[in-house]
């Protein structure tokens, strides 16, 4: 854990591709280091692809948050 630039770590609670658990794992290491430069943002229910699987009618639909992730993905940009 010696990098000391700002990093940014998005993540899925329903992600399969990478579970939750990794990320939450590296928050709590940086917490337990007592670094700051971490910024951890969870989408729940969405997947890898920042998708939400909803039922509707009885039918599965995906909702996109990708516009969501991008935007907090610019504006944590540009706040460094």
């Amino acid at each position: 854990m010696k990098l000391e630039i700002p990093i940014l770590l998005l993540d899925g609670s329903a992600d399969r591709n990478n579970p939750i658990l990794q990320s939450d794992y590296v928050m709590l290491e940086f917490i337990r280091l007592g670094k700051t430069n971490l910024t951890y943002r969870v989408f729940p229910g969405c997947d890898h692809w920042f998708h939400e699987v909803v039922i509707k009618n009885g039918k599965e639909e995906h909702v996109s948050h990708r516009d969501e992730a991008f935007k907090t993905i610019l504006d944590w940009l540009v706040s460094k």
